[in-house]
């Protein structure tokens, strides 16, 4: 949800294909079409796609700071949590999705905006993360906020014992009995397709479609 109390979903349009929009695809295309129906002197485009890159750096370095402290003053040790949370983070943050704070609406207060907490304690069980997602257009349809647990998983199931199973299948209908949504991912699914997983996260909270979401591609 952006600063304006709006959705995730954003306005762009998808392609003819119906994939995702994909930002940073093809920069100097970009450029030369905006300079078709805008012309700029060379030396102007040079100045902005300069000072673009520069507010990028800058960008890019409040962002590592903001993940790399969170997993600090959290304690997040393990490496696939510490994946998933930036991915996470990284879709919010591509997607204006605010973080939780506090709004007034009908003069009362109320929690708005996306609130992660790692290492949550429920009833006997701790959880990896507990994720909750409100905001002010589902409060004004008297929606409830949506919390998802999600579990990284550093085992496939087949490789966990029974005993591991059992207390994995227990916990889960504890949770579910709480009234709470499980999301389990393995760690090889966490390092190989993190994004995606992170995008499915946040596209059930917020009530958007996966292929709305805006995503950066990397090139290898």
């Amino acid at each position: 949800m952006g600063s304006n109390g709006s959705r995730a979903r954003l306005s762009c349009p998808s392609n003819a294909l119906g994939a995702r929009i994909r930002i940073g695809t093809d920069q100097d295309e970009k450029i030369k079409m905006k300079s078709s129906f805008f012309p700029l002197a060379q030396n102007v485009e040079e100045h902005i796609i300069k000072t673009s890159e520069e507010i990028g750096k800058i960008k890019a370095s409040t962002f590592y700071d903001l993940c790399t402290s969170f997993l600090w003053e959290q304690d997040v040790t393990s490496p696939i949590e510490q994946i998933l949370y930036c991915s996470i983070k990284h879709i919010q943050e591509l997607n204006f999705i605010s973080d939780a704070e506090p709004r007034l609406f009908n003069g009362k207060d109320v929690f708005a905006g996306l609130y992660i907490e790692p290492q949550k304690k429920i009833g006997n069980y701790k959880v990896d993360f507990s994720i909750y997602y409100f905001d002010i257009i589902s409060l004004r349809h008297g929606k409830e906020p949506k919390i998802v647990i999600v579990e990284c998983d550093s085992q496939e199931w087949h490789e966990r014992t029974e005993r591991e199973r059992r207390y994995e299948k227990t916990r889960d209908r504890c949770l579910q009995k709480l009234g709470y949504k499980t999301f389990h991912y393995t760690g090889s699914e966490i390092v190989k397709n993190s994004t995606n997983i992170a995008i499915e996260i946040l596209s059930y909270l917020t009530d958007t479609p996966e292929i709305d979401f805006l995503v950066q591609e990397y090139s290898t």
